[in-house]
């Protein structure tokens, strides 16, 4: 009999530990949250925690968590990227150029950070290097219109006429 009830106290605990765990993975907010209680040192738990965060339009927050992630792990390119990302909603925009500038030096394939850090450039006169830029993110993405549509300006700046008509051609061929 007592062997009956140390089973029902038992089951009761691992019940309540289940209901309590139940909760936490209910919301990814609070998992990640108590992931990283859990493994606070580690780059991967803050940096999911901070793709939480930003899904729910929580930057700041957000921002926060990628700034861990750098100071555990500087080669680590979504978080450079998401941290330019940032920083371009914030208008900090001459924030945002070394960060696409990282991410693409550890991922070299990343076709939206190329385009924008290309579309930076060229505000900045930078006129070289926002081409150079355009055509690394054409050679991953070369179905894309705005590719094509944005390097045929760049070309018509630089006074590359056919070479522009040959990208707005490409790009209206493309919509």
């Amino acid at each position: 009999m007592i062997r009956l009830y140390i089973i029902i106290i038992v089951l009761f605990i691992l019940a309540g530990a289940t209901y309590t765990q139940n909760n936490i993975w209910h919301d990814d907010i609070l998992l990640w949250e108590y992931a990283v209680v859990r493994s606070g040192a580690k780059a991967r738990v803050h940096f999911n925690l901070g793709r939480v965060y930003l899904d729910r339009r929580l930057n700041d927050k957000a921002l926060a968590e990628y700034l861990i992630v750098v100071g555990l792990d500087r080669d680590y390119p979504e978080v450079h990227n998401n941290i330019a990302n940032i920083y371009l909603e914030q208008n900090r925009e001459q924030e945002a150029v070394p960060e696409f500038e990282m991410a693409i030096q550890s991922n070299p394939n990343l076709p939206f950070a190329l385009f924008t850090l290309a579309n930076l450039y060229a505000k900045q006169d930078r006129l070289d290097e926002a081409i150079e830029y355009y055509l690394r993110a054409l050679a991953l993405k070369p179905a894309s219109p705005y590719l094509h549509n944005g390097l045929g300006m760049l070309y018509v700046k630089r006074g590359r006429i056919e070479e522009a008509i040959g990208e707005f051609q490409k790009a209206i061929m493309l919509y």
